[in-house]
């Protein structure tokens, strides 16, 4: 049976950004940097990640590449006995993953909490409440495990590739809005100093040194998958005509790129409002629902308006199906758009129409497209 490959490099590449970016940009670059000098602790990462992250991300992506297999038989065909590096990666991500899904959990509850409702009260009363519980968490952790076994389910280019094109430049967009913002907050520029101006004061010893060293070499490692046949597995699907040495520039400056977003997202908002850089794993849940808080009290949209255009309702989003791309036919054929016409262009009455179950009232079909 002939081997599944990328659709295309672009797609490799996406694939291969979203297992290197992840929760590890998003959540842990932040709070790892918060509590670990800032600047200083962005030097050192920037530096291991030029020579240490890159050798290593094109070694496993070579390796790949050439046996086209898994990584426990890829290292046994390098030598025989080495079978039992490919397996120490493949138990690594299983450890990880043994948290990694609890935190994607965490996303999904934030995530369905603002379709619900524009704000969720004081922040960290609402994160306490919610990791405390004994059984909601593990409930939204089995839910993301069961999105991703469904996105791998459908295979490399239709499960893996496919959903990386979408949610990667969506993630993109969104941290840059989220981004900007937060540099207009007052006490921003506080933020700022502290991620790029190192303060070595801050280092007392050579083993403060070495402490940061060694977190800024993990979060390389964590960041870049690297270690945990990730990239030898996706290595394993590249056409041999592809181009290993820029792919293995290009991801590792997609992971700075979106680190450094995420850091200008939550440290100015950290200082802004008061908070401490280094509240460890839950600032990012901690702070986020503080700048959407005053994006709604600015008259912005929030974060996720491209999906909800927030109603005065019980449950304040519009019609899925106004939000689909391919449902030009369904609102064409009803006669809300011209043949031939994208979604967006329906009239703005359309969009900003409350579904009926999120507001009670009964509405015509003409006027929701969820009732077609």
């Amino acid at each position: 049976m002939k081997r599944e490959q990328w659709s295309s490099n672009l797609g490799f590449l996406l694939a291969a950004a979203g297992s290197a970016i992840g929760l590890g940009n998003l959540w842990k670059f932040p709070y790892i940097a918060g509590s670990n000098g800032g600047a200083v602790f962005l030097m050192l990462y920037l530096v291991l990640l030029i020579l240490l992250g890159t050798p290593l991300l094109l070694a496993e992506m070579a390796v790949g590449r050439a046996t086209r297999l898994n990584a426990i038989d890829a290292c046994r065909a390098i030598h025989p006995r080495w079978g039992f590096v490919g397996a120490a990666g493949v138990v690594g991500a299983f450890v990880i993953l043994s948290y990694y899904s609890v935190i994607g959990g965490w996303v999904l509850k934030y995530l369905f909490a603002y379709m619900q409702h524009s704000r969720l009260g004081d922040a960290d009363a609402y994160y306490t409440g919610f990791v405390t519980r004994p059984l909601e968490p593990v409930l939204w952790h089995l839910l993301f495990a069961a999105c991703c076994c469904g996105i791998v389910a459908f295979g490399v280019s239709k499960g893996i590739e496919r959903i990386s094109k979408i949610f990667l430049p969506v993630l993109l967009l969104t941290l840059i809005a989220i981004g900007g913002y937060a540099l207009t907050l007052p006490g921003a520029s506080q933020g700022l100093r502290f991620l790029f101006l190192p303060d070595f004061s801050q280092i007392h010893s050579f083993s403060d040194f070495a402490s940061i060293l060694v977190r800024a070499m993990g979060q390389v490692f964590f960041s870049l998958s690297i270690g945990m046949g990730t990239l030898i597995t996706y290595g394993s699907y590249l056409d041999r005509k592809a181009n290993l040495q820029k792919n293995a520039v290009l991801i590792p400056l997609f992971d700075l790129v979106i680190a450094l977003l995420a850091g200008i997202a939550i440290l100015p908002c950290v200082f802004s409002f008061g908070l401490e850089p280094s509240a460890g794993s839950g600032l990012l849940f901690r702070s986020l629902p503080y700048v959407f808080d005053h994006m709604e009290a600015d008259g912005l949209p929030s974060a996720f308006s491209p999906w909800c255009f927030w109603q005065q309702s019980p449950l304040p989003f519009p019609c899925w199906k106004a939000l689909q791309p391919f449902s030009s036919t369904i609102f064409t054929g009803t006669g809300l758009l011209p043949p031939g016409s994208p979604p967006w262009a329906l009239p703005s009455s359309v969009w900003q129409t409350p579904c009926p179950w999120a507001s009670g009232t009964a509405l015509h079909s003409s006027a929701c497209p969820c009732l077609i």
